[in-house]
């Protein structure tokens, strides 16, 4: 079975991770959770270039020889997405941060800063990290790092949710005038231009 095609849309990396769950709203039957293994988990991570494809094909046979562990990192790659998504939808909507809302990604902020290690790349300096511990968790210590920068860097005024009552997904604006409405004009932007060029017409019909 293919891999799922994840969008990058959201414009920060702990955003995109949030996203990795279609209508939490529940307008739609069911939640579309895209991160149901942990070889879901693999493919997001190799998506969002967090993985090259080696890694990824490391980390897909490291959890076959070791289904336990596996299933143990998928739980806290699901629990961070959780996490996050309990601190950024409050901020998309206005509403402050709740104080214990911030302790999960604290905790595994602790060890990733421990881990930190400063390298000299082409592009200059850069963060690395380490994996002395559970290799299986290495494509969530990034997602947690990209949270901890949003969190400091005085933009998360602009940290909003995609205006379609179908979708729910956050997204960082990052546009000139500050006016996005929508996760994506791909997706959610046409459906909602069609939605309205439907209204109009049928409107005109009933003059």
């Amino acid at each position: 079975m293919d891999a799922h095609r994840f969008e990058l849309v959201a414009g920060a990396l702990c955003l995109d991770y949030v996203n990795t769950v279609g209508d939490r709203s529940g307008t739609w039957r069911y939640v579309r959770n895209y991160l149901a293994r942990y070889e879901d988990v693999v493919s997001w991570g190799q998506q969002a270039h967090i993985l090259s494809e080696r890694e990824a094909s490391a980390l897909r046979a490291q959890a076959q020889r070791e289904p336990e562990a596996a299933a143990a990192a998928h739980t806290r790659a699901v629990n961070l997405r959780e996490a996050l998504h309990t601190v950024f939808g409050p901020i998309a909507a206005g509403r402050p941060i709740k104080r214990d809302a911030l302790a999960p990604l604290s905790a595994l902020l602790a060890p990733l800063l421990a881990a930190s290690r400063l390298a000299t790349t082409t592009e200059g300096l850069k963060c690395h990290w380490s994996f002395e511990g559970d290799a299986l968790d290495r494509i969530i210590w990034p997602v947690a790092r990209s949270a901890a920068d949003l969190l400091t860097s005085g933009d998360l005024a602009y940290v909003h949710q995609c205006g379609m009552e179908t979708c729910g997904w956050l997204f960082l604006d990052i546009s000139k005038n500050k006016t996005r409405r929508w996760c994506s004009m791909k997706m959610c932007g046409n459906k909602a231009k069609v939605r309205h060029h439907r209204a109009t017409r049928k409107e005109s019909e009933l003059r």
